[in-house]
C-alpha cells in the first residue's frame, strides 16, 4: 500500500499545479467516495483499482496545506498549517475510534469480524464524506459552480432517461 500512497502522490501534484483554479479536492474526494463505495458493493473485478485509488488519495490530504496558504494571509499561514495538523492527526484518531467502535459491535468469530462489520463502518464513512463534500459544495463558490456544470452536463447527455418538464407539470 506504501508504493500506492508515494505513487498517487506525484499525479496529485501535477494534477493540482495544472489546475490550480479549479476544485481538484472536491473532484479527488468524489473519486475516493467512488472507490469505497466500490468497495463496499465487493465489485471484485475492480478491487485492486479501488484499493490502490483509495490508497493513492491517501497523499492528497497534502494538498490541503498548500490551498490553505491561498486563504490565510503570508504572516499566519503556518499557524494556519499547524492547526490543521492538529485537526488532521485528532480527526483521525477520532474516526478510526469511531470505526473500531462500529466494527466491535458485531461478535468476532475465530478471531475475526464479519465483513458486514467493516462495510458498515466503511458505509457511514461514505455518508460522511459526502456530507462534507455537499457542505463544502454549498460554501465554496469555486466548487459549486463546478458540480452545476457537472450536473448540467450530466443532465443534458441523459435526457432520454429524464421525464419532460411537460409531463411532470402535467401540460403534455
Amino acid at each position: 500500500m506504501l508504493p500506492r500512497y508515494f505513487s498517487g502522490s506525484v499525479p496529485i501534484g501535477c494534477v493540482a499545479g495544472g489546475f490550480q483554479r479549479r476544485p481538484i479536492l472536491g473532484c479527488a474526494a468524489l473519486l475516493f467516495v467512488a472507490a469505497e463505495s466500490l468497495l463496499i458493493l465487493d465489485v471484485r473485478s475492480v478491487s485492486y483499482a479501488s484499493w490502490a485509488m483509495v490508497a493513492g488519495m491517501g497523499a492528497g490530504t497534502v494538498l490541503s496545506y498548500s490551498i490553505l496558504a491561498q486563504y490565510f494571509p503570508k504572516e499566519i499561514a503556518g499557524r494556519a498549517n499547524a492547526a490543521l495538523n492538529v485537526f488532521h492527526i485528532g480527526g483521525a484518531f477520532v474516526l478510526q475510534e469511531l470505526i473500531g467502535w462500529i466494527i466491535n459491535r458485531w461478535p468476532a468469530h475465530g478471531g475475526h469480524y464479519p465483513a458486514i462489520a467493516y462495510k458498515a463502518a466503511l458505509g457511514l464513512m461514505i455518508v460522511m464524506q459526502i456530507i462534507a463534500i455537499i457542505w463544502f459544495a454549498y460554501f465554496d463558490q469555486k466548487l459549486r459552480t463546478f458540480v452545476a456544470k457537472i450536473i448540467r452536463r450530466w443532465v443534458s447527455n441523459h435526457r432520454t432517461i429524464a421525464v419532460s418538464r411537460s409531463t411532470l407539470l402535467g401540460e403534455g
